[in-house]
């Protein structure tokens, strides 16, 4: 008789819940089934949230929510102030759960239950308990998104001036936008130094950032709004969070496909990266010297700029770790 292997109980206290703009989906497990609630994304709804948690016997509640945005965060907030712990996790993790276990339809109840199975299913030492950010963090988001969508509008402007335009009225019009489109980016860049460097903890990841050949303020500034620093315990986890580590495909002898970076990550950080990998790769004898001998094996020089690029990040990762520790060492 094959013995039967016994799996662990899953926890009692993680709470699987999907949010939205004005309301918030919650699933937890219990001895005679899942129940399921929605709240309201308001005082008064949360205050219901824990009342309905305490009636089910759940006092220190761990909520699973998804990076939706930014609704998750009022919820967040509110239950670590409680002193409650929160996981935020990304939305194609849960999805591609949800796909393993061939779950196909998408709805809000659905969606929390799904949480609820993937925050079962993880270990912890596969998240990280989230933080919130610091209002000096949030002015820097707010200050950096305007900055992305001011450029984007920028380069659609250029566009039209290459549609084959006629009217040199119209030309005239443009150009003035693109110039005050410049304006108001340079404007926000400069608010951006303002809050990095009037704030100690982001004052001192940019000096350590500043020494890293290619980092410029622009640079750095992106970086400090799309990276946490503290939320990462090793080089490579900072590496991944960016979609640059290395994705392999194969299978037998018939299928091998050829590797790749993952691109499962912030694809703005990958894009600020770009620009500073080719300057190290010029101007830094070292990132030189790496990038040649990547070439030399066999590599293009795409791969070759990915993989300065994520060197970079481990460059900042050691940088901002050895900072905190007292230390001023360049671990590569």
């Amino acid at each position: 008789m094959v013995p039967r292997i016994k799996t662990p109980e899953p926890s009692a206290e993680r709470v699987g819940i999907d949010i939205s703009e004005e309301k918030f989906d919650a699933c937890l497990r219990y001895k005679d089934g899942k129940p399921k609630a929605h709240f309201k994304l308001n005082g008064q709804g949360m205050d219901q949230f824990r009342q309905w948690l305490k009636r089910h016997g759940i006092v220190s509640p761990e909520l699973w929510m998804e990076a939706t945005g930014r609704y998750f965060e009022k919820l967040a907030e509110w239950a670590i102030k409680l002193g409650w712990k929160a996981v935020v996790i990304n939305p194609r993790a849960a999805r591609y759960f949800a796909i393993s276990k061939l779950k196909m339809n998408k709805t809000d109840p659905l969606d929390a239950e799904v949480i609820l199975r993937f925050a079962e299913s993880s270990d912890q030492d596969e998240f990280n308990y989230w933080m919130p950010r610091s209002a000096a963090r949030k002015e820097l988001r707010d200050l950096q998104v305007a900055i992305t969508g001011l450029k984007k509008e920028i380069g659609q402007e250029r566009n039209r001036l290459k549609c084959g335009l006629i009217s040199e009225c119209v030309k005239a019009t443009i150009r003035q936008t693109i110039d005050y489109l410049k304006g108001q980016v340079k404007k926000l860049h400069k608010e951006s130094m303002r809050v990095i460097k009037a704030d100690p903890d982001l004052g001192a990841f940019h000096a350590c950032l500043k020494r890293i050949k290619g980092f410029g303020d622009v640079t750095i500034a992106l970086v400090l709004w799309k990276i946490d620093f503290h939320a990462f315990r090793k080089g490579r986890q900072l590496v991944k969070f960016a979609g640059l580590d290395s994705a392999e495909w194969s299978s037998g002898k018939s299928v091998k496909r050829k590797a790749h970076i993952s691109r499962v990550g912030h694809a703005e950080l990958r894009s600020a990266l770009f620009l500073p990998a080719v300057a190290a790769m010029t101007h830094d004898s070292e990132m030189k010297a790496f990038a040649e001998k990547l070439i030399a094996r066999g590599a293009c020089k795409k791969v070759a700029i990915c993989a300065v690029m994520a060197r970079l990040l481990r460059i900042s990762f050691a940088l901002v770790r050895d900072q905190r520790e007292g230390t001023l060492a360049i671990a590569a």
